[in-house]
């Protein structure tokens, strides 16, 4: 038996502009029982929101700031918070929100640095809710089907599945990308600025990019069901991960959208996931998973790796 009391962390490691760790010390900005799904941070490194679960009794929104003390938004002993997402420039906090543990979800938004709510999308807005994602500081991408018709015949067809563009300000919706037929939407993702957004046409082995101002959109073929996209902030290049037939964990591929190549970037003994590009859209970061030799299929190694692109 493998007995472990240490707290979870929230650590800043500052890396050199080739990737690799930097002199100076890791900064951990928090340390607690769980942090409740995965923290994110701002473009510019200065926030990062992150829910903590307290003993499944509570669940609490709050921000770490390096050099800065810890600050908790909201505490909630009822409601559900879960996958807080700090928009590019840090001025909001998008999270989802439940009522209650059999509620559904509702997406809210905070300002920052007040705490005061801005938008929040409820239920009778949507029959299906999926995910969500930042475009820009004022936009939220959201991938939700339409209510049902209360008035409509049971036996028709339910509203597909949409990645919807919101005003937070305002809560006027946008459509950018409909799923038509059998087609399965997932992880959408934008460029900071909203000018490029990119979602996965997963059973279509295709990925479909948006030229916002343009209103173009093109799609691309991949090597297989793509997920966990993420974006450059110039729009060039979209990562993701896929499942290999021969390996059982996962592998990165790497779209051009310039060109409409697709080039897998990983083939190793690990499994590799969530992609993220590095400020200036240069370098790749991922985490690469593989078995405990001496514990397998009970504990993990987990790196923190990064190549250029």
């Amino acid at each position: 038996m493998l007995r472990n009391e240490s707290l979870e962390a929230v650590v800043l490691r500052p890396t050199s502009a080739g990737g690799e760790t930097a002199a100076k010390e890791d900064q951990h900005l928090w340390r607690g029982y769980q942090a409740f799904t995965y923290p994110t941070v701002s473009r510019d490194g200065k926030t990062v929101a992150l829910v903590e679960n307290l003993y499944g009794y509570a669940r609490t929104l709050a921000l770490a700031s390096p050099g800065q003390k810890l600050r908790r938004l909201r505490g909630e002993p009822k409601r559900r918070l879960s996958e807080p997402r700090v928009s590019p420039g840090g001025k909001a906090i998008a999270r989802i929100d439940r009522p209650c543990k059999e509620c559904a979800n509702e997406l809210a938004v905070l300002s920052l640095p007040d705490g005061k709510e801005r938008y929040r999308l409820r239920k009778g807005e949507y029959a299906r809710l999926e995910t969500f994602r930042w475009a820009g500081d004022e936009r939220l991408l959201a991938l939700f089907s339409e209510p049902l018709d209360p008035e409509g015949d049971p036996d028709d067809a339910p509203p597909p599945m949409t990645l919807w563009s919101i005003d937070v300000a305002t809560g006027q919706k946008a459509s950018i990308v409909e799923a038509q037929g059998k087609t399965v939407l997932t992880a959408p993702v934008a460029t900071p600025d909203g000018a490029f957004v990119a979602i996965s046409r997963y059973h279509d082995a295709m990925i479909a990019v948006v030229d916002v101002g343009q209103g173009a959109l093109k799609q691309y073929p991949v090597a297989g069901k793509a997920t966990s996209l993420v974006i450059s902030p110039d729009g060039r290049f979209v990562a993701y991960e896929l499942r290999p037939k021969q390996k059982r964990g996962k592998e990165l591929g790497l779209l051009d959208t310039k060109t409409g190549k697709a080039t897998a970037l990983t083939a190793t003994s690990y499994s590799e996931r969530f992609p993220a590009f590095g400020p200036q859209g240069k370098r790749l970061y991922f985490e690469m998973r593989a078995d405990d030799p001496v514990f397998v299929g009970r504990r993990e190694l987990i790196r923190i790796a990064s190549m250029a692109v």
